[in-house]
């Protein structure tokens, strides 16, 4: 069997898992940053 062709395969190669848990995280921070925005625009 040929090796499968990644398409990064210059770089150092991160498990998906891992990325995808990172991008949460990120997700959940941006989040928690808008919300925080929001509350302090609309309570003037």
């Amino acid at each position: 069997m040929r090796p499968k062709r990644y398409p990064y395969s210059g770089q150092k190669k991160k498990q998906p898992r891992d990325e995808i848990a990172e991008l949460r995280y990120e997700l959940n921070v941006l989040k928690t940053n808008l919300s925080t925005l929001a509350h302090q625009l609309f309570k003037n």
